[in-house]
């Protein structure tokens, strides 16, 4: 097994250990919403079905958010997922998700009393929300309103690809691989942008990701002067200093639009064992082929950092 297989398989167990632990907390507090409150129970339920999102999302935006939610349970479920090591960063980038991508301003007023979320405001000037937390400021604009074109484009693109794959819905109707949306296609997005703007970065990192000690594999873009970072998966263009801050992004590879071409083309007439199986997987295959090509030191402190 060569070293890129070995940390593929620590990064997949590791989703996959996200996705059981989800499961459990949402199951559990559902659990304490019916031993509490049948009226409150009912809503919860309801609002797993309101619309075709995760439900981790619909607990938030669905039943938290609702105005008959007293701020005691708002109080109780954050309480209850520092029991589970949830990350609180990953509440700043469920509630940008939300601004951004789902429903605009309607749910700040539930955003702003998460407990890890001191303030979230519109400054009108730049055109931006700023958002603070526990002494972290983060400011970010909708990549909608400025690419909405482009990110048309990409979206066209996915669907015009046809690529099969194992339809996986839940009961609301949401199918995490239906092109109606970006959700877990962070690589194909980010590659399909740097092939349209080929002066800025295409970037592949392991950050951390919902609960301490666990990690997944995400691809960005960066622009071509490294000032901001362009996540169209989250919905969000953001400076660079105040996105590493937020995910701690450790980059297995960065490459400029203009040269991925060249440097998939490298990997396709070398014998890397990986090849096969990431056909269609471009910025994977740069961001695995690249951690082979470090030395074995370089290698081991990386696995042994997922390892903790």
């Amino acid at each position: 097994m060569c070293p890129s297989e070995i940390l593929n398989e620590i990064l997949n167990t590791s989703t996959n250990e996200v996705k059981k632990i989800e499961e459990e907390y949402i199951n559990t507090f559902a659990y304490f919403i019916k031993q509490t409150s049948g009226t409150l129970y009912y809503k919860l339920i309801e609002s797993m079905y309101a619309e075709p999102q995760e439900y981790s999302m619909l607990l938030r935006t669905g039943f938290l958010a609702d105005s008959l939610v007293p701020i005691s349970i708002i109080e109780t479920f954050y309480a209850f997922l520092k029991r589970y090591h949830y990350l609180y960063k990953e509440e700043i980038t469920k509630c940008m998700k939300d601004i951004m991508l789902l429903h605009g301003n309607q749910n700040i007023a539930f955003w702003k009393k998460v407990p890890w979320i001191d303030e979230i405001y519109w400054n009108e000037k730049k055109k931006q929300f700023i958002l603070s937390s526990q002494g972290n400021t983060f400011s970010f604009y909708n990549s909608n309103s400025f690419l909405a074109k482009d990110i048309e484009m990409i979206r066209q693109s996915l669907v015009q690809q046809k690529i099969s794959y194992k339809k996986t819905s839940l009961p609301n109707g949401y199918n995490i691989v239906s092109n109606a949306h970006f959700d877990y296609k962070c690589h194909e997005v980010a590659y399909q942008f740097s092939k349209l703007h080929k002066d800025i970065y295409a970037v592949t990192s392991i950050c951390p990701f919902v609960f301490q000690n666990h990690y997944w594999l995400h691809s960005y873009n960066v622009s071509k002067d490294y000032g901001v970072v362009l996540d169209l998966v989250s919905g969000f263009i953001m400076p660079i200093d105040e996105f590493e801050n937020l995910m701690s992004p450790q980059v297995l590879c960065e490459t400029i639009g203009i040269d991925i071409s060249k440097r998939l083309k490298e990997i396709e007439n070398s014998s890397w064992p990986l090849l096969a199986n990431m056909k269609n997987a471009p910025l994977k295959k740069l961001a695995f082929y690249s951690f082979d090509s470090l030395n074995y030191q370089e290698q081991e402190k990386i696995i042994r950092s997922l390892k903790k």
